[in-house]
């Protein structure tokens, strides 16, 4: 049969040396009949090894042809699918004569969550383990785990314990058996790296367990739906549809940012273009401006993201849900496939969230929803709405309150349950909370005195000098303390990154912008230089990277000299360097060439082995600077997204700064395919994916990239203090919390309406929720970020372990027209405080 078929393939493989390395896929070994004695197969948890064949019959699907049923089903295409990949991994086996060594990934080549792969098939334990897992619940927990199905309601305050009430939960049901597998539940969270923590606490308590519960986020979940048995087709994509995530929707908003909460609040109420275009027909244009301008923009930004192939992060989920409803077959799949769905921060859901949510769990009617309406943060940027989990939780007679917490101290947690008071007892603010109070674990809260410091600076560099020394006091007071400096916006984490390094305090920086990433700024420092290595600018900004990375020691007087040379630094020969400092510097002129020629800069590249070599004794700190540049120069002709591999691998030693410049590196390669355009003669080299980089860096916000923590270590945690906003610390705990610049302006904490202003994009979002009846007046709009807040500062003050610091100061707003004084909630605190001293 084998001589019968047609085939591109060489008949035989070419002649391979001995105990050489070979690397194929596994399509090619089998064809070429490549016997070894160990095989690697690597990236098994992604789905490419599952592949789908929807295109025209060849060989592998002539030989597995199906003759039963009536009609193509999606379970005969998994069928067929599981078939075809079986047979291709048994040839492997046989063709391996000692050892099959499989790795794993959490992230696929494009950078998204891995969807599964072989990996789950891949065992030689027993999957019937015995569960050996021990969890003494608090009196309040201890409810979670008598469930017996239906629907469950989990309100739970700071500190509750609430990822290890799931943890235990979602083991006791895998230990109960039955009709319930660990693959029969599904577990889904808001974000990715929650998804990974309660995987890896799963697996960390049972580490004999084989199958693992499915853990996803939502959008993991919705892009999973999609992708799987080919359902991407009965939405009319193709196969090979990649998903948008905000680098390119930037790009082809034009850096329009106001824009991108529009079109998620447009597409979650099913508003298309030539909806918004019949609503404004005969509607005035002063109006109604800020629609008139936004029609334009989302026909081009729907129109695009069809070209491209493309979806975004909110049609995954509108796709999805739309995929379930309208197709029996596949809605069915899945809630079989699913008995048990148990969701995570649930008060962050949306509308659609919640009727993926329902759909999926109406067969069984088993669905557990966990959060806390107290921490509903997410509302001002996203289209969340805390009252589907408040409803929810009224709806359910299943109801559980875990209310007591372990985390804070007395003090701590007394002064958050004071925030909810105030509220309750205003007309306008009392429903900002659940009147939910915060209860202390006899014996087990941390019993730190005199924990809670209030101050309101002159000024903000007052303010900033004064967190510095507090800091500082902390770190040298001979205890380990985990430091939080927790922000109202993404800018303010910046300039306060800027600051801690301008004062030697270390620091790590959990901004979501991407110039904030310590890989992200060393590589385009070094892609800057390699793109234009005459400019000292470049040149001096990369000293400053590669001695912060620890590559080149610092010395002042080499700054100092770079600072001051007008020549370019890289045209100084060795010898020249070697001498300095202490002698006449010998200036060299570039030729009348043009600096953007290719032919000079292999000159320059030519030129570094000119002088023989020294060993590192007899070289300058600026020779070795010099070096390392020369190093690089020759592979300026790479692609960038392999430049931008080489630099993560050769100058970074952990794995997580190395995974960091991958990921850089996936997001060059996509933009580069999604701008090349060979028939018009686009071509996207380094100078355009500088400008892209650059785009990229001056976001403050950047959903859809995943980043991998910069902790690494527990003890990293001690060593560095943590910044980000306090968005970023839902879910976190700290030692000690500085919550600074808590002012009454409308960006920061803000609970007086006259304070308060609109943005362009409030504005818009609200013209749009008028096609469909459901705007709200300016007061009321109002109102709720007033609320949302008070909830801010809530969940900021509840990350508190021992001791919070919260501080304001008098500055001018931007225009110095006018000061706005520290936020009302801090002076109430100040007061109260001050009448308990007394």
């Amino acid at each position: 049969m084998k001589d019968t078929i047609v085939s591109d393939n060489p008949s035989s493989a070419p002649e391979l040396k001995e105990n050489s390395v070979k690397i194929a896929t596994p399509q090619k070994l089998i064809d070429l009949e490549i016997e070894s004695k160990i095989q690697i197969w690597l990236d098994i948890s992604d789905n490419s090894w599952t592949k789908d064949d929807i295109g025209p019959l060849y060989n592998a699907w002539v030989f597995h042809k199906n003759w039963q049923g009536d009609k193509y089903t999606p379970e005969i295409h998994k069928k067929l699918t599981h078939e075809k990949t079986a047979h291709v991994l048994r040839k492997l086996v046989l063709l391996s004569n000692d050892k099959i060594y499989c790795y794993a990934s959490q992230l696929n080549p494009s950078g998204a969550e891995n969807n599964g792969g072989i990996e789950n098939f891949l065992s030689n334990k027993n999957e019937h383990v015995e569960i050996k897992f021990n969890f003494t619940p608090r009196k309040d927990q201890a409810p979670v785990l008598d469930y017996n199905g239906g629907t469950m309601a989990i309100s739970a305050v700071p500190g509750a314990g609430k990822t290890k009430i799931l943890e235990a939960l979602i083991l006791k049901m895998i230990q109960k058996g039955g009709d319930c597998r660990p693959e029969d539940i599904l577990v889904l969270t808001y974000m990715d790296s929650a998804a990974r923590n309660i995987r890896e606490r799963i697996k960390n308590s049972c580490p004999e367990l084989v199958k693992f519960p499915h853990i996803s986020t939502i959008h993991g979940l919705a892009l999973s739906i999609i992708k799987q048995d080919g359902n991407h087709t009965k939405l009319g994509l193709d196969s090979d549809f990649d998903v948008c995530d905000d680098s390119i929707k930037f790009k082809i908003l034009n850096e329009e940012n106001d824009y991108a909460g529009a079109i998620s609040q447009a597409k979650f109420l099913e508003i298309k273009p030539k909806d918004i275009e019949k609503f404004l027909e005969y509607k005035n244009s002063d109006l109604y401006k800020e629609l008139f301008d936004f029609f334009p923009i989302y026909t081009h930004y729907q129109t695009s993201l069809k070209n491209r192939n493309m979806v975004d992060f909110d049609d995954l989920l509108i796709e999805s849900v739309k995929l379930l409803k309208n197709n029996s077959d596949i809605r069915e799949q899945y809630q079989h496939k699913f008995k048990y769905i148990i969701e995570d921060e649930a008060q962050d859901s949306t509308s659609v969230q919640q009727e993926l949510l329902e759909i999926l769990s109406a067969k069984h009617g088993n669905l557990i929803r966990c959060g806390d309406p107290n921490q509903a943060i997410t509302s001002s940027f996203s289209s969340s709405n805390s009252q589907n989990f408040i409803d929810f939780t009224e709806k359910t007679k299943n109801k559980i309150v875990m209310d007591h917490s372990q985390r804070c101290a007395e003090e701590i947690f007394e002064l958050a349950n004071t925030l909810i008071d105030f509220a309750e007892n205003d007309k306008n603010l009392k429903d900002a909370f659940s009147n939910q109070k915060i209860k202390a674990v006899a014996g087990k809260n941390p019993e730190t005195k005199e924990c809670l410091n209030f101050n309101i600076y002159e000024t903000p560099e007052d303010e900033k000098a004064k967190v510095a020394q507090e800091i500082e006091k902390l770190r040298k007071s001979g205890f380990k303390f985990n430091i939080g400096i927790l922000l109202r916006m993404n800018i303010s984490v910046i300039k306060w990154a800027e600051f801690l390094e301008s004062v030697n305090i270390p620091y790590i920086c959990y901004s979501e912008a991407v110039a904030q990433k310590k890989v992200f700024r060393f590589i385009k420092a070094f892609l800057d230089v390699l793109n234009n290595p005459w400019r000292n600018d470049f040149i001096r900004n990369l000293y400053k990277e590669l001695t912060k990375a620890g590559i080149i020691e610092y010395q002042f007087d080499s700054a100092h000299f770079l600072e001051k040379i007008g020549s370019p630094f890289i045209c100084f020969d060795n010898d020249t360097l070697l001498e300095f400092p202490g002698s006449q510097i010998r200036h060299c002129e570039l030729s009348n060439a043009k600096r953007s020629n290719p032919k000079e800069l292999e000159w320059i590249a030519a030129s570094a082995v000119s002088p023989p070599p020294r060993n590192d004794s007899e070289k300058s700190n600026l020779t070795k600077f010099q070096d390392e540049i020369f190093k690089w120069l020759d592979k300026a002709i790479l692609p960038p997204e392999e430049i931008i591999s080489e630099l993560g691998s050769h100058y970074f030693e952990s794995v997580i700064d190395r995974s960091n410049a991958r990921i850089i590196s996936l997001l060059v390669n996509r933009f580069r395919r999604q701008e090349t355009d060979n028939e018009k003669n686009k071509i996207v080299n380094l100078p355009e994916v500088l400008v892209y980089l650059d785009n990229l860096g001056r976001k403050n916000r950047l959903s859809g990239v995943k980043f991998f923590n910069e902790v690494e270590k527990d003890d990293d945690k001690y060593e560095f203090v943590q910044i980000m906003t306090v968005h970023k610390a839902k879910g976190l705990e700290f030692d000690a919390v500085f919550m600074p610049e808590m002012q009454e302006n409308s960006y920061n904490y803000s609970v007086t309406p006259e304070k308060i202003k609109l943005k362009y994009s409030d504005n818009l979002i609200n013209q749009i929720k008028q096609i469909k009846k459901l705007h709200k007046s300016v007061d009321k709009i109002k109102l709720e970020k007033i609320h949302e807040h008070l909830r801010l500062i809530y969940v900021g003050m509840t990350r508190a372990k021992h001791y919070l610091y919260m501080s304001g100061n008098g500055k001018k707003d931007w225009s110095k027209t006018k000061d706005y004084e520290p936020s009302i909630i801090l002076k109430r605190f100040i007061s109260l405080y001050e009448r308990a001293l007394q």
